[in-house]
């Protein structure tokens, strides 16, 4: 199946950044998004970027996230790789991957592979809790990327994450079968039967699917007890500094029931307030996706 370029890169704005409708249109253009987003300061752009994410408009979220040129880049991206030729391959990773969600029969069929592992799960689920639970925290203790705020605000975080999952009876087979239909339903809903039809849909018609599915696994997570919407909406923020293109955002959410706060630098270009931490990110997914592709056109001129 496509190996997309520009979904990577979606998928690392959205991991920067720290109502499950059915919409498959965004309520705006990128255009007008981005223009709005040249009248909002700081804090509101940090707000909108939140009501995109809980309104599940991933149109309208990397409109606010990326700058124009990289959101342009990600559509030609988009455009030129739907145009290439269909492979017997991508039919069969299609039916092996999305088709095997989608067909009739498939809650059922899936529960029947899971079963024997969820009840694996369950045996072995209370005593590898902590481990894990050890080694993100050392993990995140040991980056060299993190500053001592934002190390003391990810450990928090993991601390709420672990205790959420070990209430969360995640090895239950009837909150999995719930997870898998709402999965399931969300897939039917979206009619592409063929990897033609996703070869067919255009960037914004794609992110309208998208943000039907992000609905969906919120929905999904759900049912485990877990609302994203929630976190994202009990944001506060304040304003501390701004130095010509440079400004300070600290803001707090509520994460599994414990106040998360940490400061945000944020960065104005071309009118525009982005966070700094998701610029640098962006540039580095864009930098390492450039040189896997010049790798693998030196591959396909030596082949």
């Amino acid at each position: 199946m496509m190996k997309l370029r520009s979904l990577a890169l979606a998928g690392a704005v959205l991991l920067a950044l720290g109502a499950c409708g059915n919409k498959e249109e965004a309520a705006e253009t990128p255009a007008a998004v981005q223009a709005a987003a040249k009248e909002m300061g700081p804090v509101d752009t940090l707000q909108a970027t939140n009501d995109a994410f809980k309104n599940n408009d991933l149109g309208q979220l990397l409109a606010m996230v990326m700058p124009a040129d990289k959101l342009a880049e990600m559509r030609a991206d988009w455009d030129k790789e739907r145009a290439e030729p269909v492979t017997d391959e991508d039919r069969q990773e299609f039916a092996d991957g999305w088709g095997k969600l989608t067909k009739d029969g498939a809650v059922d069929e899936l529960m029947a592979e899971a079963e024997p592992q969820l009840a694996q799960m369950g045996e072995q689920l209370p005593a590898m809790m902590p481990m894990f639970q050890g080694m993100l925290t050392m993990t995140v203790q040991e980056s060299e990327d993190l500053s001592a705020e934002q190390k003391a605000a990810a450990s928090s975080a993991v601390t709420g994450l672990f205790g959420w999952a070990q209430n969360a009876d995640l090895a239950n087979p009837e909150l999995l079968r719930q997870a898998l239909t709402i999965a399931h339903e969300k897939a039917k809903s979206l009619n592409l039967n063929s990897i033609d039809d996703v070869r067919a849909m255009d960037f914004d018609q794609m992110l309208g699917k998208a943000s039907v599915m992000l609905g969906g696994v919120k929905e999904m997570l759900n049912v485990y007890g877990l609302s994203l919407d929630e976190m994202v909406g009990s944001m506060q923020a304040e304003q501390l500094e701004m130095a010509g293109d440079n400004a300070k955002v600290r803001t707090t959410y509520t994460v599994f029931g414990n106040p998360i706060t940490y400061d945000t630098e944020m960065v104005k270009m071309d009118g525009r307030w982005y966070s700094k931490d998701s610029m640098e990110s962006l540039e580095k997914m864009t930098a390492s996706s450039d040189d896997s592709m010049d790798g693998e056109a030196d591959e396909a001129e030596v082949n």
